[in-house]
């Protein structure tokens, strides 16, 4: 059975930004992680693929959503109080 490394999930990380953001390069998402960490010449493997990780999250949150999303979001928020209102009467 083969072991999975902090380098193995690096390189996981990269083929699942590659899959995910097509149209990004390679280097694209390098300058990203060096524009936010820095120097990434003394970074650890385990540090690199916590990077990664979280850099991957922060473009699936930053990613644009919807009309129809943002619409649903917005009706929500208008309706708040009536939601805590049923939560309120539930308990």
């Amino acid at each position: 059975m083969k072991k999975n490394t902090y380098y193995t999930e690096i390189v996981s990380e990269l083929q699942e930004l590659h899959a995910l953001h097509p149209s990004l390069s390679f280097g694209q998402h390098i300058a990203s992680l060096s524009y936010e960490y820095g120097d990434l010449w003394g970074i650890s493997d385990k540090e690199l693929a916590f990077a990664l990780c979280k850099y991957r999250t922060t473009l699936e949150i930053d990613s644009p959503h919807k009309e129809s999303d943002i619409q649903d979001i917005i009706k929500e928020g208008m309706s708040l109080d009536t939601i805590l209102e049923q939560e309120e009467e539930e308990y």
